[in-house]
């Protein structure tokens, strides 16, 4: 009778880890996460709280970007280049993306300190639109 409960219980366990584990709800970027972080790669980052798919994530990045006037051009299937240009300085950064973070690595700029505050607008544009997917 022990054996039996204790298999009872352990499948109702996993059935709930599994049920809401692959779950298709979304859950996007925390709140605080829009204040740029030093990543390890030098960049900024945001985390991800939740399941995203890539595909809510690339479009989202895409669309931000292309509201705050980044040039978005694909690179892989989890990394994009964004491109500003503002007169006649410019900046590249790769945004590489995953089930835990976005982040944001500076290839090159001669924006100078507008750069931070493009990226900054960039990730609070990142972070509404995940908003507005997800609810």
């Amino acid at each position: 009778m022990m054996k039996k409960m204790i298999m009872l219980m352990f499948a109702s366990a996993v059935s709930v880890v599994l049920f809401n584990g692959c779950s298709e709800k979304a859950v996007s970027a925390t709140p605080k996460s829009v204040t740029p972080q030093t990543s390890r790669s030098g960049g900024y980052e945001t985390p991800i709280v939740g399941h995203i798919s890539k595909k809510v994530l690339h479009n989202a990045i895409a669309k931000a970007g292309e509201e705050n006037g980044w040039v978005m051009t694909d690179f892989k299937s989890t990394s994009m280049i964004a491109e500003k240009i503002d007169a006649d300085k410019s900046a590249t950064a790769t945004i590489n993306f995953g089930n835990d973070t976005i982040s944001i690595v500076q290839d090159s700029s001669t924006l100078g300190s507008k750069y931070d505050t493009y990226v900054k607008e960039l990730q609070a544009s990142i972070y509404k639109e995940l908003q507005s997917n997800t609810h």
